[in-house]
């Protein structure tokens, strides 16, 4: 079923490029993207793809509307709409809570710093940062504050969006030290390089569990939760960027 749903969702919404199985897996290619779909029977696999967007089965059934519109982001088929004519504005926890469930695959966050793109009254991007943490480099305090959330709202990519935030954030809070992680499942997200952003690294790829009847994915389970009720997987890893202006 996952194959069949997601084949009529490329013919409808993409109706461009390939589909071949490359290697055992099914790929959906355009001229310059690759789409590598994992069932949950290759959640365990070592030797699946890695040089394309992974779309796995547990976020199909769970995010469906999201990463339709992730996967539209990325080839350039999304509404348009540009920064530069949006208001920038701080969030409330309740107006980023609910941007983020419906707008990224990871849902509402711990913060300390919302900012929202509004135009007609309306949010259609957000950027989410934590509270500062305090550091200590060769006896020199400073504090470092953490981008946490980033997102546009569902089926819309806006240009500039990104870049407004973060000057947004800068000219509020005066940061000396910035970090931030990017999901290596969707891409290697160089765009944070135009920010001053540098790549320090990547992390392991991260296990997860996930119960096979709600799609539901978690990256710890509970004492009381049996391992072989659920479906192991791991993901390809985050990337950490950092911003340091104390250099």
């Amino acid at each position: 079923m996952f194959f069949e749903e997601f084949n009529a969702f490329w013919d409808a919404e993409i109706a461009t490029g390939d589909c071949a199985w490359v290697h055992g897996y099914l790929v959906f290619s355009t001229t310059h993207y690759s789409f590598c779909l994992l069932p949950y029977s290759s959640y365990s696999d070592p030797n699946r793809l890695t040089n394309c967007y992974l779309v796995f089965e547990d976020l199909w059934h769970s995010k469906n509307n999201l990463v339709k519109s992730r996967i539209k982001s990325i080839i350039g088929l999304n509404q348009k709409k540009h920064a530069r004519q949006s208001i920038l504005n701080i969030l409330t926890k309740p107006q980023a809570d609910a941007f983020f469930e419906k707008n990224h695959l990871l849902g509402p966050c711990n913060s300390g710093v919302k900012m929202g793109l509004f135009m007609q009254d309306e949010c259609y991007a957000a950027m989410a940062w934590s509270k500062p943490r305090v550091f200590i480099d060769k006896q020199v305090y400073y504090h470092s504050y953490e981008m946490v959330r980033f997102a546009t709202k569902m089926n819309f990519t806006v240009n500039g969006a990104l870049s407004k935030l973060f000057k947004g954030f800068i000219l509020h809070k005066h940061p000396v030290h910035l970090m931030t992680y990017t999901d290596n499942d969707w891409g290697n997200a160089d765009s944070f390089s135009k920010l001053g952003f540098i790549k320090v690294g990547s992390s392991q790829n991260l296990n997860f569990w996930v119960e096979p009847n709600t799609h539901e994915r978690k990256y710890n389970l509970a004492s009381n939760e049996n391992p072989i009720d659920f479906i192991k997987g791991f993901n390809t890893g985050n990337t950490k960027w950092i911003a340091d202006f104390t250099i």
